[in-house]
This record gives C-alpha cells, sequence and structure tokens, in this order.
C-alpha cells in the first residue's frame, strides 16, 4: 500500500481533514482524543496488508480494536462462512456456529441483522433460551469471567452486506468501573465494523489471487511432464518402426540389435532361445546378467505345453521358478516359429512393473519381423514425415483419435494426466474421455489392455451433454440439467469440463470427468482446471498429428447401429460388446547333443578315494558305456556300501520316484533337507556331517526310526543347478573320513550329466491346473502371514489407545504415539523430526533424543519439510512417506517407512498406506507445529489434544494390507487385469480401502440392487460371464465411475460357517475368457479368504467388546455424576440414591446445591470448580451424608474436575466422581502390616551421618569409663556435638584467649577505664577479623558445590559478596557482616527444622550467585540489585518454622494472623531480616542513603515473597511469555524486567537443590520429606485438614511418586524455562534433573517389584 492510501484511511478512520493535520506529521500536543485515534490507526496499519498480516492477527487485531472503541473487557469476533459463524476467537473451543436463531446469540443476530444489548446476563431468560453460550474470557488469566453485560452488533460493509457479528463483554469506564453498552457504542461498532470489512475484502481477495497464483505455478510445473508422456508414446511407437525396419534387413541377431528390442520393450533384460526336442539353448541375451537357467523349466512349460505367451507377474510364487530371483518382479515370455520351422522363445524381465496387454502386442510385432531373419525380407515403414501431415492437418474439419491406434499406450498417458490432475486440485477421482469426430463417440481407456469403453454421443448424459454444448457443468447444481445418470454421481461434487481447442470445427476434444467426496469445486478449481485442459489438448493434437496416416477418415471402426430412439443406457451397452479370439503355435522338434565332463570328473574322484581300491574298476565300465542306470547299480560296490539308491524329484511337492519305478513316496525329513537346501548329508551313530544345527535335529532320533548305521545323501542337480533328485548310499563298511565325504559329494553332478538327456521334465506331467493349485498354495501361504500381521497391528493399536487414556507423561504420550503409527500404518518404523531453536528433536518409539545438526544435513532436512503435500519416496531398501510440517519458527517432517530388513517378505510387498490415514496423518501435521512451539513446557490440554489425534489414528486402523494381498492374489491367481473385494455389512455392499487398483474410493458403497451380488451370495455359487455388457445382471455403475471397461468377469461368494462375508471378482483375463479351472481356483481361495475374514472381524468386535468392558468395570468403582455449566445433574453410572438418598427423577431439575444440602465442603468445592477458580479439586477420606436426617456418615474420596468439549448439548461440564473409600482404608490396613513386617529394609528414609556414628561410638566409650572427671568431660563433649552449631566461629581477641561471648563490658575491660581508649578499641575490631579467604574462584563457581560439606559457611559467603565487588562498594564491615550472618544463622536453625534451615538459606544463595556470576544474567542488573538479591536469597527462609503457609492458615497461628493468611511465611521471613537488619552491629545497608535504602528493600521485599509456591505458576507463565519474546523485545527493554528476571532467579534459587548430581540431591529430598512428615503428624493431632502428599512418605512407592511428580511437573518445567534464557550455560542442570527424575523411576520400580 502506497503513501496516499495510508492518508487516505487514516483521515476516513480518523475524520481528519487534510487541512487539520499535517501528512503525516503529528501535532506537538494531542489531547486524549487524539491519543486513542492515533492507537486505532496503528491497529489498522498492522492488518491492512494481507501479505505481513496472519489470520490470527487480522482477528486479534480487530477484536482489540472493537475492544479499544467500546471499552469492552473482552470482544470476540464472529465471521460468516458458508452459511455458519466461524468463531474466530482460540478460547471458546468452538470452529463453528450454526446460522439459526435458536444456536447462539451472535447466530440470532446474524439472522435477524438487528443489534442486542444485554445488561443482566445471569438474569436473562433471553440469553438462557439459546442451546450454546459465548462466554466472556479474562484478558489477563484467559479463564471465563462473570458476566455484567454483553451487546452483540452485526457486521455490515461498505455495500450493507453482512459478513459476521461482534459479541462485547462487560464494559469498564473511565474510573475502571463496571457499566452499561450503551447505542453510541454500538454506533462505533457499525463504523469500525465498515472498515474491518473493507480490509477483509481486500485478504480474501488476495488470498484467492495467491491461490490462484499458486496453482498457476504448479501448472507450470507439471507441463513438461505431460509433454513427455505425450512425446513417450510417440517415440515408443516410432522406434518400433526403426526397429521393424532393421529386422527386415538383418541376416542375423546380436546384442546391439537385443538392446534396440529390450529399449522398445522398456524392459530390463532379454534373451533369445532356440528350441530343439523339447529342449531350449540360449541364442543371444542383454542385460544385466539375466538368471535364464533358472527360467529353463518356467519358458520350456510355455512353449512346449502351453504354446503360448505366458505373462508372470510375480515371480516369487511361481512353481517352475527353481531359486530366488530378487531383482526380477515379473516376466514375459513369447514363443514363435521361425518360417523354416525352427521354433524360438523372447524372455523378457522386468525389475519393477509388470507387463500390460500393450507390452505384448509389441512382442508379437518384434517375433513376426525376427522369424523372417535369414529367409525373407519384409519391407518396413518409412518414418513419419510431421511436416506432411501438418500440412494436411490445415485440410482437415474433424479431430479423430480413434481407440484402435496400434502400438499406443493410451491407459499410461491417461493415468499420467489423472496424476496430475488429482495433485493439482486434490480430487478423489477423474477421467478423460478422448473425441472421436468420425464415429461421433467418445472413448477412454483405463485399463492396461487394449480394450476400450465408448460412449454415444447423448445430451442426456453428463458426459454428453458437456461434448455437446462445449459447457462446464457442476454438480450438485441449481441448474435443471435433465440427465439420465446423475444418480451415478449422487453424494458426490462433480465437474465436467470439455477439453478445447480452436483448430477444428468442432473445438471440444474431449471431457474431463473429476470428482471430490468433501467438498464442492470452486471457481477456483474450475479456473485452474481450464487451463490445464489446455495443456491436454496440445497434447491430443500432437497424437493426431503423429499419427493422422493411420487414421481411417472415411468409415467408422464401430458401427452404430443402435436406433436413434434406444435410452442412453441401451446405446452404451451395445457399443461396448466385443469378442476376444486365441491363437496357438505349433512347434517342431529337433533333438541337440549337450557337451560331456564326466570322465574328467571320474578320473578326480579314482585319484582322491584311494581308499577304495574297487572305484577305478568301476568307474572305468561307466567311462566306456556312459550308461547312468549301470553307474547307479554298481556304485555300491565300488564304494564298500550297502546300497546305492537314486530318487527322482516327481512333483514340487518334493514326493520322490525310485529309478525305474513309477511310484511316488513322501520324502523323509533327511532328504526333505537334502532337497531343499540342495546340502549333501551324511550321518552315522558317530558323525554328522557337515555340522549344521539343523541336520542335527532331524537326524537325533534317525538310527531309531530307520535302523541304518550310516548314510549319505547327495542333491543331484541339473547344469542349471535346478535340483532334480538326490542319491542315497547306505550302511559304508567304515566309517568315512571328511576329504573322502568331500570327494564323494561330486557324484551328484556325475549323475546329474549322466542323466541330463533323460531327466524327467516336471513341466511335462505339469497341467496348467497343477501349477494353479501350487500357486494357490502359495498365496494361501501369504494371506494368512498376512492376516497374522494384522492381527498383532489391531491388537497393538487397541493395547495403544487403553494405555493413552491414562497417560500424561509427554515423552510416553509420543513414544506410543510412534508405535500407534507403525502399526496402523503397517510399516516398521515410524519417527518425527523437528527442527527447533537450532536442535534436532528425533522422537521414535523407542527414544527421544534432541541434538545438534550439521548445515548440509539441515538443507536435506528442508527439502522434506517445505514440501506443500506429502510424497513417496521409493528406495533399494525402503519406501518411505514423508509428510511435512512447518510454521514460521518450527519446521520439520513425519517419516512413516517400511525397511525390508525389518519386515516379513508378505508383509514388506502389502505395506501401503490408506488414503483415510493419509489424511488423518496431515491433519496431524497441521497441528504439530503449534505443539511443538510449546514443546517441552506442553500443556496438559495439548498434550489431552495430540492423544486424541494418536487415538484416532488407531481407532481407524483397519487390514488395508490383507485387502490389497487378496486382490494381487486374485490377479496372480487367474491372470486377471483387475480384483474387487466386496464386504456385506448391513445388507449393503462396501468396498473396503483402495479398491480396482486405486481408482474406488475407500469404503465405497454400492447401489443395493446388485442382481449380479445378491445372486451369488443368495445361491453360494460362483458366476462366470464371458462377455459383462451381453449379461443383464451386469451392472455398469462401476465402469462408468471409472471409466474401465469390464468385458470378462468371475465373481466369488465369500461365507463361513453360514455367515455372509462378500464377494471377490476377477475382471479381464489377459487372454481370453475365465475357464472352469480358474472359476473352481478363485472357490477354493475364497475358503481361505473367508476364514482369515472371519478371524479378523471376530477378533476386532472381542477386542472392542473388551476394552469397552474395560472401561465399563472401571467406572462401575464409583459413582461418577456429570453435571452441566447451570449446575444440573445431566448423567450418572449408578443410581444416585445409593450415595445420597435421592434418585435421579427427584435431582434432575435441581441445582447441585439444593440436594447436597448436608455436605457444606462438597458443596464449596464444587462451586469452586463451576466459579473457575480451581480446575480440578481431589479429596480423600471425607466424611459426607445422605440426607439431612440421616446421622450417619459415609467415609468416601471424591474428584472435582471441569471437562471440556462433553457433548454436543454441553460444551462444558464438571465431572464429580465418588468412591467408598472403607474397602480401600482396608486393603491399606493389610498392606500396612505387610509393610511393618518388613520396614526395617524397606524404609528409604534411614540417614546416619559420621558424626551420629562418632557419637554411637563416644557414648560406647562413656560407659566403660570409671573414672568421673574423665566421664565428666567427655560427657560435655558428646552434649556440645548433639547441639550442633560446630562450624560456628568464636572470636577470640588477639593476645587474649577470651571467647567474646563471655565478655561482660566492652573487651572484659574493667568499666572505670578511658572510654575513649574502649571506643578506639571496638574500631580496632573489624581489623581483628581478618579474612584471608583460601577459596578460589573455581571452587566458589563450582555448579555442584555440596552444602553439606562446607564447615565455613561465612567464609564462603564473604567471597560470593566480595566477587562483585559489593564490600567496598557499598562499604560493609567485616565485623557487621559477622554480626549479620551469625544472627540470620541462629534464626534460621532456631526450630530445628530437617530442611528449612541455614544450611537450605546458604544452598539458595549459592544459587542465586551461579546464576548471576557464572551466565550473563549478572549483565541485567545494577549491583544494588544483585546485592538485594544475594541478601535476599540468604535469608528468604530465615525464622522458618519447618510448616507450610496452609498450615499455619488451618492452625491459626499468630503469624497466618498477623498477615492476613496470604503469604504468612513469606512476609514474615522479609519482615525477620529487616528486624535483624537494624539489631546492633548488624546494620550492612548503613552506608546507603534513604533513596537507595528503599530501592533495596523493595527488591530484597520481592525477592522474598516471590519464593512463595503459589505464585509458582504465574511467575512460569510470565518468564516463559518473556523469553519467547526476546526476539523482538531485547531484555532489558522493558521497563519491569530486571525486578521480574531478579524474582525469578530467586525462585529458581529455592529450587536449586534438584539440580544437583543425585547423591547430593537425594540427601535434600529426605530431609524435605522428614519435615513433611512431621507436619503430617502435627496436623492429625491438631485435626486441621491433612496434606495428603505429606502422608506416608517412609513407603517407598509413596516418596518415590511424590518425588517423580514433584521434579516432573514444578521443577523441570521451572528450570527449561530458565535454560530459554541461559542456554548453554545452565543446559547441566536440566540434564541433571532428567538423570535424577530416572534414577527416581528406576528405585520406584525396583521397590515395586520387591513388594510383589
Amino acid at each position: 500500500m502506497n503513501d496516499n492510501s495510508m492518508k487516505k484511511l487514516y483521515r476516513r478512520f480518523t475524520g481528519l481533514s487534510s487541512q487539520s493535520k499535517a501528512s503525516y506529521g503529528l501535532p506537538s500536543s494531542r489531547n486524549p482524543s487524539e491519543s486513542l485515534q492515533m492507537k486505532e490507526f496503528e491497529y489498522l496499519a498492522k492488518i491492512i496488508n494481507p501479505k505481513t498480516c496472519s489470520k490470527k492477527t487480522f482477528y486479534s487485531i480487530s477484536g482489540s480494536l472493537f475492544a479499544l472503541k467500546t471499552n469492552a473487557c473482552w470482544v470476540e469476533l464472529f465471521l460468516l462462512k458458508k452459511n455458519k459463524l466461524k468463531v474466530c476467537g482460540e478460547h471458546q473451543g468452538l470452529r463453528f456456529l450454526e446460522l439459526d436463531d435458536k444456536e447462539s446469540l451472535p447466530a440470532y443476530v446474524a439472522v435477524h441483522k438487528e443489534p442486542v444489548i444485554v445488561t443482566n446476563p445471569h438474569t436473562s431468560v433471553f440469553l438462557k433460551s439459546f442451546r450454546t453460550s459465548i462466554k466472556g474470557i479474562s484478558a489477563l488469566t484467559l479463564r471465563e469471567i462473570k458476566l455484567t453485560c454483553t451487546a452483540c452488533v452485526p457486521l455490515f460493509d461498505n455495500e450493507k452486506q453482512l459478513y459476521g457479528c461482534v459479541q462485547l463483554y462487560n464494559k469498564i469506564d473511565a474510573n475502571r468501573c463496571q457499566t452499561f453498552f450503551t447505542e453510541d457504542d454500538l454506533e462505533k461498532v457499525n463504523s469500525t465494523g465498515i472498515v474491518i470489512g473493507e480490509i477483509l475484502k481486500t485478504h480474501l481477495e488476495y488470498s484467492s489471487l495467491k491461490q490462484k497464483n499458486f496453482k498457476l505455478i504448479k501448472i507450470l510445473d507439471q507441463q513438461n511432464s505431460l509433454w513427455s508422456a505425450s512425446n513417450s508414446l510417440y517415440k515408443r511407437q516410432n522406434t518400433l518402426y526403426k526397429l521393424i525396419d532393421i529386422l527386415s534387413s538383418q541376416k542375423f541377431i546380436d546384442r546391439i540389435l537385443l538392446k534396440l528390442i529390450t529399449k522398445v520393450m522398456q524392459c530390463t533384460d532379454l534373451a533369445l532361445f532356440l528350441c530343439h526336442d523339447s529342449k531350449i539353448k540360449l541364442y543371444e541375451s542383454y542385460g544385466k546378467n539375466g538368471q535364464y537357467e533358472i527360467l529353463s523349466n518356467l519358458i520350456e512349460y510355455s512353449c512346449f505345453v502351453l504354446k503360448k505367451a505366458l505373462n508372470i507377474r510375480d515371480l516369487s510364487v511361481e512353481p517352475l521358478v527353481n531359486c530366488d530371483l530378487n531383482k526380477y518382479s515379473s516376466c514375459l515370455i513369447v514363443p514363435g516359429v521361425f518360417k523354416s520351422g525352427q521354433a524360438y522363445v523372447l524372455c523378457f524381465l522386468k525389475t519393477q512393473k509388470d507387463f500390460l496387454n500393450v507390452d505384448l502386442k509389441y512382442a508379437e510385432k518384434i517375433m513376426d519381423s525376427i522369424k523372417n531373419i535369414n529367409f525373407l525380407m519384409l519391407g518396413g515403414k518409412g518414418r513419419i514425415n510431421l511436416t506432411d501431415f501438418r500440412q494436411e492437418c490445415n485440410l482437415l474439419q474433424k479431430f479423430s483419435i480413434p481407440s484402435y491406434l496400434e502400438f499406443y499406450d493410451f491407459y499410461t498417458f491417461f493415468s499420467e494426466i489423472k496424476e496430475k490432475l488429482i495433485d493439482i486440485v486434490e480430487l478423489s477421482s477423474c477421467s478423460i474421455y478422448v473425441a472421436d469426430q468420425i464415429t461421433d463417440e467418445l472413448w477412454t481407456q483405463n485399463s492396461s489392455s487394449s480394450s476400450s469403453l465408448f460412449f454415444p454421443y447423448s445430451a442426456n448424459t453428463l458426459i454428453g451433454y458437456t461434448y455437446m454444448h462445449n459447457q462446464i457443468i457442476i454438480l450438485p447444481s441449481n441448474s435443471n440439467y435433465e440427465l439420465s445418470d446423475c444418480d451415478a454421481f449422487k453424494d458426490k461434487f462433480v465437474l465436467s469440463l470439455p477439453i478445447r481447442s480452436n483448430k477444428f470445427k468442432n473445438p471440444v476434444l474431449g471431457v474431463i470427468i473429476c470428482i471430490k467426496k468433501s467438498k464442492a469445486f470452486t471457481d477456483s478449481d474450475s479456473w485452474v482446471l481450464e487451463k490445464y485442459s489446455e495443456s491436454i489438448a496440445n497434447a491430443l493434437e500432437n497424437i493426431y498429428i503423429s499419427n493422422l496416416s493411420s487414421i481411417n477418415l472415411n468409415t467408422p471402426i464401430f458401427s452404430n447401429n443402435a436406433s436413434p430412439c434406444n435410452s442412453p443406457r441401451s446405446l452404451f451397452r451395445a457399443i461396448n460388446m466385443r469378442n476376444s479370439d486365441i491363437t496357438k503355435i505349433d512347434l517342431k522338434k529337433e533333438s541337440i547333443n549337450l557337451g560331456i565332463f564326466i570322465n574328467e570328473l571320474l578320473d578326480f574322484m579314482t585319484k582322491s578315494l584311494k581308499e577304495f581300491p574297487k572305484i577305478e574298476k568301476y568307474f572305468k565300465i561307466v567311462k566306456d558305456l556312459q550308461e547312468p542306470n549301470v553307474f547307479i547299480s554298481k556304485l555300491h560296490k565300488a564304494l564298500d556300501c550297502q546300497r546305492s539308491e537314486l530318487y527322482f524329484v516327481a512333483d514340487y511337492n518334493y514326493r520322490i520316484s525310485k529309478l525305474g519305478q513309477s511310484k511316488r513316496i513322501e520324502s523323509n525329513e533327511l532328504a526333505k533337507y537334502c532337497i531343499l537346501k540342495k546340502k549333501f548329508a551324511y550321518v552315522s551313530r558317530d558323525k554328522i556331517y557337515p555340522n549344521d544345527e539343523g541336520l542335527s535335529l532331524i537326524c537325533k532320533d534317525f538310527f531309531k526310526t530307520e535302523g541304518e548305521k550310516s548314510i549319505m545323501m547327495i542333491p543331484v542337480m541339473n547344469s542349471s543347478s535346478s535340483i532334480i533328485g538326490v542319491l542315497v548310499l547306505h550302511n559304508f563298511l567304515q566309517d568315512l573320513s571328511e576329504t573322502s565325504i568331500e570327494c564323494l559329494k561330486s557324484l551328484g553332478a556325475i549323475v546329474g550329466a549322466l542323466y541330463s538327456q533323460k531327466e524327467p521334465k516336471i513341466w511335462e506331467n505339469l497341467t496348467e491346473k497343477n501349477r494353479s493349485q501350487y500357486v494357490l498354495q502359495q498365496w494361501s501361504k501369504t494371506i494368512i502371514e498376512v492376516s497374522k500381521s494384522c492381527i498383532s497391528n489391531m491388537i497393538s493399536c487397541k493395547n495403544s489407545i487403553c494405555a493413552l487414556k491414562t497417560e500424561h507423561d509427554l515423552d510416553k504420550i509420543l513414544k506410543i504415539g510412534m508405535t500407534i503409527l507403525s502399526a496402523s500404518t503397517i510399516s516398521s518404523k515410524s519417527s518425527l523430526k523437528i527442527y527447533k531453536n537450532n536442535k534436532l528433536i528425533k522422537i521414535t518409539c523407542q527414544e527421544i533424543l534432541i541434538k545438534d545438526i550439521s548445515h548440509n544435513k539441515l538443507q536435506k532436512f528442508k527439502t522434506y519439510s517445505n514440501q506443500k503435500s506429502y510424497s513417496r519416496i521409493f528406495q533399494s531398501s525402503q519406501s518411505a512417506y514423508y509428510f511435512p510440517i512447518s510454521s514460521k519458527t518450527i519446521f520439520g517432517y513425519l517419516k512413516i517407512s517400511t525397511l525390508k530388513s525389518m519386515l516379513k517378505e508378505t508383509s514388506k510387498k502389502f505395506a501401503t498406506i490408506s488414503q483415510n490415514h493419509i489424511f488423518l496423518l496431515q491433519d496431524l501435521c497441521t497441528f504439530l507445529p503449534g505443539f511443538f512451539q510449546e514443546y517441552p513446557s506442553v500443556s496438559l490440554e495439548s498434550r489431552s489434544k495430540l492423544s486424541n489425534f494418536f487415538q484416532i489414528i488407531a481407532f481407524k486402523y483397519s487390514p488395508s494390507n490383507l485387502y490389497l494381498a487378496v486382490q494381487t492374489a486374485i490377479k496372480s491367481l487367474v491372470n486377471s487385469e483387475r480384483a474387487i473385494v466386496y464386504i456385506y455389512e448391513e445388507g449393503k455392499f462396501s468396498i473396503p480401502e483402495q479398491g480396482a487398483d486405486m481408482e474406488i474410493p475407500s469404503n465405497f458403497s454400492i447401489s443395493e440392487d446388485q442382481v449380479l451380488l445378491n445372486e451369488v451370495m443368495a445361491s453360494n455359487s460362483s458366476i462366470n460371464l464371458e462377455n459383462a455388457y451381453e449379461d443383464t445382471r451386469f451392472d455398469t455403475q462401476l465402469d462408468k465411475i471409472t471409466a474401465y471397461k469390464t468385458l470378462s468377469l468371475l465373481c466369488v461368494g465369500l461365507n463361513y460357517a453360514g455367515q455372509k462375508i462378500g464377494c471377490i471378482e476377477a475382471i479381464n483375463k489377459f487372454t481370453g475368457t475365465f475357464t472352469h479351472n480358474d472359476q473352481e481356483l478363485l472357490e477354493n481361495f475364497s475358503e481361505i479368504v473367508s476364514v482369515m475374514l472371519q478371524i479378523i472381524n471376530t477378533l476386532q468386535k472381542n477386542l472392542e467388546d473388551h476394552f469397552q468392558l474395560l472401561a465399563i468395570s472401571n467406572s462401575m468403582q464409583s459413582y461418577n455424576l456429570v453435571f452441566s455449566d447451570s449446575g444440573k445433574i445431566v448423567y450418572c453410572n449408578k443410581p444416585t440414591e445409593g450415595i445420597f438418598d435421592k434418585t435421579i427423577e427427584e435431582v434432575k431439575d435441581l441445582m447441585y446445591n439444593e440436594w447436597m444440602r448436608p455436605n457444606e465442603g462438597l458443596i464449596d468445592d464444587m462451586m469452586s470448580v463451576f466459579n473457575g477458580e480451581n480446575n480440578g479439586i481431589r479429596k480423600v477420606s471425607q466424611k459426607i451424608r445422605k440426607s439431612e436426617n440421616d446421622s450417619a456418615f459415609t467415609t468416601v474420596n471424591y474428584r472435582i474436575s471441569l471437562l471440556d468439549h462433553f457433548s454436543h448439548e454441553y460444551f462444558s461440564a464438571v465431572l464429580l466422581s465418588i468412591e467408598d473409600a472403607s474397602a480401600i482404608e482396608s486393603l491399606y490396613n493389610e498392606f500396612k502390616t505387610v509393610q511393618e513386617n518388613v520396614r526395617e529394609f524397606v524404609s528409604p528414609l534411614r540417614l546416619e551421618t559420621k558424626l551420629q556414628k562418632s557419637l554411637k561410638a563416644l557414648s560406647l566409650i562413656e560407659k566403660g569409663i570409671d573414672n568421673a572427671e574423665i566421664k565428666e568431660s567427655l560427657s560435655q563433649i558428646i552434649s556440645s556435638l548433639q547441639g550442633g552449631h560446630l562450624k560456628k566461629p568464636t572470636l577470640l581477641i588477639n593476645g587474649s584467649d577470651k571467647d567474646m561471648a563471655k565478655i561482660t563490658s566492652i573487651l572484659d575491660m574493667p568499666m572505670d577505664l578511658n572510654l575513649q581508649k574502649s571506643i578506639s578499641m571496638l574500631d580496632g575490631l573489624d581489623e581483628m577479623i581478618v579474612l584471608d579467604s583460601r577459596i578460589s574462584l573455581e571452587d566458589l563457581r563450582n555448579w555442584e558445590l555440596n552444602a553439606f560439606q562446607i564447615e565455613d559457611q561465612f567464609e564462603y559467603i564473604y567471597c560470593m559478596l566480595n566477587d562483585f565487588d559489593l564490600i567496598r562498594h557499598y562499604k560493609i564491615k567485616n565485623t557487621t557482616l559477622f554480626n549479620f550472618i551469625t544472627k540470620i544463622k541462629d534464626k534460621s536453625n532456631f526450630w530445628n527444622n530437617p530442611f528449612h534451615n541455614f544450611r537450605h538459606c546458604f544452598n539458595v544463595m549459592h544459587g542465586v550467585y551461579m546464576l548471576l556470576a557464572s551466565t550473563t544474567a549478572g549483565s541485567y542488573f545494577t549491583s544494588l540489585q544483585i546485592f538485594g538479591l544475594l541478601i535476599a536469597s540468604i535469608c528468604h527462609d530465615v525464622d522458618h518454622r519447618g510448616r507450610t503457609n496452609m498450615f499455619e492458615v488451618f492452625s491459626q497461628s499468630e503469624l497466618a494472623n498477623r498477615y492476613h493468611d496470604k503469604s504468612v511465611l513469606e512476609r514474615h521471613h522479609a519482615a525477620v531480616t529487616f528486624y535483624t537488619l537494624h539489631e546492633e552491629g548488624c546494620n550492612v545497608l548503613e552506608a546507603l542513603n534513604r533513596e537507595t535504602y528503599m530501592l533495596i528493600r523493595k527488591t530484597i521485599i520481592s525477592a522474598i515473597l516471590a519464593t512463595d509456591m503459589a505464585k509458582h505458576l504465574r511467575i512460569l507463565d510470565e518468564m516463559n511469555t518473556r523469553f519467547k519474546q526476546l526476539g523482538e523485545k531485547k531484555m532489558g527493554s522493558l521497563e519491569n524486567d530486571a525486578d521480574k528476571l531478579g524474582q525469578f532467579f530467586v525462585h529458581c534459587g529455592d529450587l536449586w537443590h534438584p539440580c544437583k548430581p543425585y547423591s547430593i540431591y537425594e540427601v535434600w529430598s529426605i530431609l524435605v520429606c522428614q519435615e513433611f512428615s512431621d507436619q503430617y503428624q502435627e496436623e492429625m493431632k491438631l485435626g486441621v485438614p491433612l496434606t495428603s502428599f505429606m502422608k506416608d512418605l517412609d513407603k517407598p512407592k509413596v516418596y518415590y511418586g511424590n518425588e517423580i511428580g514433584f521434579l516432573t511437573y514444578v521443577v523441570k518445567p521451572l528450570w527449561e524455562c530458565c535454560q530459554l534464557f541461559l542456554s548453554p550455560d545452565i543446559d547441566r542442570l536440566v540434564e541433571n534433573i532428567n538423570h535424577n527424575i530416572e534414577i527416581m523411576k528406576k528405585k520406584q520400580a525396583e521397590w515395586k517389584e520387591a513388594e510383589e
């Protein structure tokens, strides 16, 4: 905004003319009205620029402006949005109000457009008639305030359009007194509202333009990829034509040619095989070392059995693959025959994607060209001349891209377009329809097959209407479109958009259908889609021009014979009928010879096995005859064993058949070991070789069952390392050596070579049915494994929900949340990384780390956190989702990863995140920046919200990976393009998760009139449709939604024990239609799926019932009464007469205080929570009466809590939980009896110092002494030691041994001496006290100083003051300082408190000193302020009574009466401090003038009063807020910075002892617990209210629990707040606190374990 605009706005708002005010200058003197106007203008200047003003700032400043104009205590702003009122404030707990005049006062005002003033809110029937009340908030405490008056005013812009309303609370006049709102206030709000409305318009317009700009940039970013997708279609086709040209002129095939074929086929490996006499031979290959020998059986099966192309999607479950092919995922095998009759096979391999039908067509075209090599040369197509085509294009009038264009992968092209559209506009789904203006049809291809789905031109359908009228259609719409297919888009938001081009007579090239489920399309969405459709039009034009010569411009390919009067549905069905043909290939056999290496192996073994003398003779026979049967029959004689046998592997269940026999037998465990692991084994009674643990287990009882002495089994493999059998040698005459065993294992290779030509081919007897049964077995195992994973994750989610219900520890909530994310998203690892304050916070389910991050890693870190939406990244070892987290000061990301090394193979394949969970995770990441803004001092409200987020994610867990596994299995089993799982619930069919290859939204419900599905469910049978569109039972609803054409379909029901579960469908078999074998296979598979789904459904129901019953049982242990904010009961889990002798019907219309009258204490506590004085109250062992007439008391424990968001009817409520304490008391008594028995070693409060040990020893010595004089002296010594004050120095006069304490007059001189001489001697006394300190600065500034080890505290105090040069600067005499400290010490130790004594005061003073001297904090104070803070810290607990403030109040002590129950002890400490200063010879402030004295007095008193723990939270909140403002306002820039900081440091010093190492802190902890226990005993004696947390501190469980809570919720937040200002100087202190908490927790766990 320029200067002129600012001037106009200023003049308009303030009413000042340009003549009366200078352009920007302000008058030298300004009256209050002008100052107010200037402040208003400053407010407007902050919100007028939409670029720099956020929504939150706009709402806040607008509210402040209204408050400034009307003197309101609080203002709530409401803006009109989508027929609702948006609540702009953050403290109401509401986001929107319904626009109903009975809903709330703002809604009433917005509906009637008239202002309302209410001067009596508490008695106003009008105000209480609304369902929702908008409460007023205190600007200081942010708590609800009592209303004295309120006003609500509608807000209009300059054009008199309503845009919201504002509610004002509690007006204050100039004297700060309550008053009422007037008509004048309403006029001020109206005038201000007009200005705010105009600014709001500017903000909204700016936001709209910004969003358009962002989407336009996104379009430009995506255009390159779109053009790449378009051109890749043409490039691949053109490359194919080039390849055909080359093949037509080639006489042989080499690797260079294979490389070109690989490029066309878009695969990684390729091999050409020649076929001879049921054998294949590799002719040439190209790629990354393809393991083709492993695929030999599969290739031979395709070539000699199927005699047609075979597309394998998943090699891991293929029975004819002998080994794992980790690199490859899919395989395409295409057999063919040269014109000479020679058979050949092309084998293509891919590492990631599957082969599609278009790939098969490309392969067949290549096969046609290869078969002519060396025989017939065919002329290939010439290259396409694009220039000629463009010239011809100018003459054409019609646009046409027919679906039959050869070798065009439209499926991939359309998928690329849809992916970009969904990303740009955030759609649920979309479809692209291309026009063929020659045939008057629209078509699309949402399938990898070559089949397309056709739509006739019809103005009665959405697509046809959009095309024929060249108009954008948005549904639902106010316009009355008479469309026949509107029902298909029911409950959705639809935008139908024409693809336009001005280069054709009919400008519409196609139609885009976009669908949203959650929100309607906006004008911005329509604009973005229209702009992007121009790019799509350019791409379609490019394809049209490139294929102009292939398009038949005269004759339509598909004749539309349907009558014009036919309905759109009939036309749609008629033009989509199609038949498919299958062709087979005849192959001729030709024998080939194999190379022989047997002789060399036999010679080697003859030389090596010299211990067998007959071996050479028999091996010679084998060399001459080369007959394998002779070799096997003679082998046992050569090796001196009882017999030799050869068994062939007969099938893939590893049954075996003996050489020469056809009978199949089951393998024993040893044979299975050799076959499965391809390892040899030698077993005798004394030896097992090799030394393998698995082999040892198998052979443990082998000889007991088999009756063998020794046996050797050797796996027999062919040249491709495939197992064909096992050679068994029984009972050797002598035990074999390891050398002989190693040599004999070569027999497997010899036998394999001998039988290579006679090897029985498993595929020869393997029918397609048998192979399918094996694949079924493999998939059944996979489904079971995935189901186990689902069950485990389900239980983990349920347990985590239960844990979060009662967990308040922040770290544990975060760790449990990460566990939930891992389980619910089926991932191996979830981690959260946040960058804040130059630190990286990493959170996993195991740990939370805070560490530094390097610059390079930070840049990489930002790449994920700065993304606009989530991203998915695939790597070799993992696939990971990244969800960005970003705000102005905090950024990071949530990572959900799937590590291959951590998941089972079966689970890894189907590890995915459902769309529902993606939305939930995005919402979570939107919440996290605000959460981590508070971290680690996170409020309970934020913790509760985070816990709720995690619970919702866990609650929404569904077995999505099981559904994905079932879909993948169906496609693999019956070789179908797609598969759908339907779940039957409550009479409806739904598609869980992402059905039909991600085209159908999650949990999509289909119409109930599904004839096909209902028939399958009713008859419990399967239905096979060869042509779906010819069968009237088939419903085309899903085809219209997905734009995917169903040709053939196989549907099978899911039933278990008579219960209907759902159906599964296989759609569009790759080759032809589904067979009877497919039908039988899918029926068998459905039984496995039914069982697994039933188990999961049953488990899920049982878990829900279990946790529901658990929750009910927990609540049933007590009476839970819920009261609305009006004080009336709205819920009770038990009959109220059990505790109050009144039924709920009797009390439901009464206020709580009307029927709880006998229990005044309970009523007072309830009133305290209702009035907002307390958020919660918990009391134990309280006496209550059922009624006024009942004299008996019941002992109960009760808790009163404030509930937010209780229900839709009640925004807030109060919960009263009452439990009978008698049973608890009985249980406690039993436990106490047990504890007494073990008290000797249980109590952690035992403490014995060296002094106590010495006293015990001296007492024993005293008893043994007979000499009365010595015994009396020793007794005096013991008494002196027991009396304490051992470190107190005794002042002696130089040259005299007289004790100063015993001198009766000055220096013990006769009173008649010269007085002047006496005075001069007294003046010299200061010099006599020589403080030649031996304390080094290093010792003085020791963070871990142990106060228990300091003998001379005065020396340390002197050095601390001297370190700041305070003694010299303020002329403090040594004697005066000594007298003052001595007096303070005596008064601090007067009550003999275990904790609150002078040692504690000294420790606090040292803590404050360290904060001032060892950090940068000292620079913010004057020397006078430092002096005052150190005096305050040493005196802060002087004359402490060892009891708390509440004890003094309840016991009505003298101090409580003196100081009116407010900060009793702290006021007393301050008073005693100044009493002591005014005692003779103690005034260390005597050198100060009056003004300076008053300043330091204020510092000392305010600092001592700040040690009142009742002020802890206020101080903590103030300093947290102040430290977070340091970036804008430096410390010291505000007037009271030094005062508040000083008070904060003394308060920190008071809680300094938990920052010490555990050995020191433990002693302090025990002493304070001893003091608390003493107070509790005295409370019981006096009959005053008991302090519950001081009870039973001698019990480990209570002691450690109290200390852990105190450290976690009081001490740690305080020092973490201090750390915000003084980091890294005090980082070690926070680390010590955390370490002490962990030790306490560990000890607590140990005691719990010991007690159990």
